[in-house]
């Protein structure tokens, strides 16, 4: 594989930008020898964060579902948990390192190239670990 004007070469034929959902979905940077664990690390988090987000909205469409609480009740249970995943998330969002991998909210290009040192802190702030150092 061979990077070349902002593209992804195999051989002589292009197979995407390196800035695509393609490149970033199924190839990473190696030029440090490191390219599977980065590889392995920005598709854990990805899917971490989407298995908590599946998490928080199953638990909201249980309650709002829930036709014997009244609906005082159930807009209550519902803000608490929302008031749950604004924390979770706030963890990542907050950090200035994880930050710099955001844009409007979405994982960029930075993101996938940034070093394993840089992922792993991601990776603790979303499984959520304590005692994780801010930038």
């Amino acid at each position: 594989m061979i990077e070349s004007g902002g593209r992804l070469y195999f051989g002589s034929k292009p197979i995407c930008n390196v800035n695509s959902d393609n490149a970033h979905n199924f190839f990473a940077r190696n030029d440090d020898g490191k390219g599977e664990e980065r590889f392995a690390l920005t598709q854990a988090i990805k899917a971490k964060i989407q298995a908590k987000k599946n998490d928080y909205a199953a638990k909201v469409n249980a309650i709002a579902s829930n036709m014997l609480l009244p609906p005082w009740e159930r807009e209550e249970r519902i803000s608490e948990i929302v008031d749950e995943s604004a924390l979770a998330f706030e963890r990542i969002h907050g950090n200035a390192i994880a930050d710099a991998c955001l844009t409007n909210g979405f994982w960029n290009h930075d993101f996938f190239n940034a070093p394993i040192s840089t992922l792993e802190l991601i990776m603790s702030l979303v499984e959520g670990q304590e005692g994780v150092p801010q930038a």
